[in-house]
């Protein structure tokens, strides 16, 4: 995807190349299995969403915070990413490790004045992803029958919410 993008960019600036980007992120949206069974109409307006909200990470950048407010929910479309949690007083607790494709940071939109459950840290040299603000999440998840209408809290989420809750004691 990546190299689809920036050659879509390079080709043009214009319409076409705006175009060649978009159909560049819907393929690779249509490859994530939390997408899969979204109409055509849906893939369109979560790929008009994603169009232009892609951001690099360094090796050992930081992606999310924990207990930062969330803004933006993430696809990663290239390289690898961890989930950690911090615990006082020892090293961070490895919780999830991230592939191209998979997705996070879409707890802390889901739930009103939620901060940040983990960490999520790139581990590649480089790692992409695909960001969708808040603005653009909710109103995605507004539409019943929209893209991030399939979006529900797994058991990972939930034992984040409880390590973050028991760190609050």
């Amino acid at each position: 995807l990546e190299e689809s993008v920036q050659a879509g960019k390079a080709a043009s600036p214009s319409a076409g190349g705006v175009a060649q980007e978009r159909v560049a992120i819907s393929n690779f949206l249509q490859k994530v299995p939390l997408f899969s069974g979204l109409s055509e109409r849906d893939f369109g307006r979560l790929s008009d969403v994603c169009s232009g909200g892609e951001k690099l990470f360094r090796k050992g950048e930081f992606i999310i915070k924990q207990g930062d407010s969330g803004e933006e929910f993430y696809l990663l479309i290239s390289g690898t990413a961890i989930a950690t949690i911090d615990v006082p007083g020892m090293k961070p607790a490895t919780v999830k490790h991230y592939y191209k494709g998979d997705y996070f940071g879409e707890l802390a939109l889901m739930r009103a004045d939620s901060k940040r459950a983990a960490n999520v840290v790139a581990t590649s040299e480089e790692a992409t992803c695909l960001a969708i603000s808040r603005s653009d999440f909710q109103n995605l998840t507004q539409v019943n029958t929209g893209p991030a209408a399939t979006f529900t809290e797994t058991e990972e989420d939930e034992m984040m919410l409880a390590a973050m809750a028991d760190d609050d004691d």
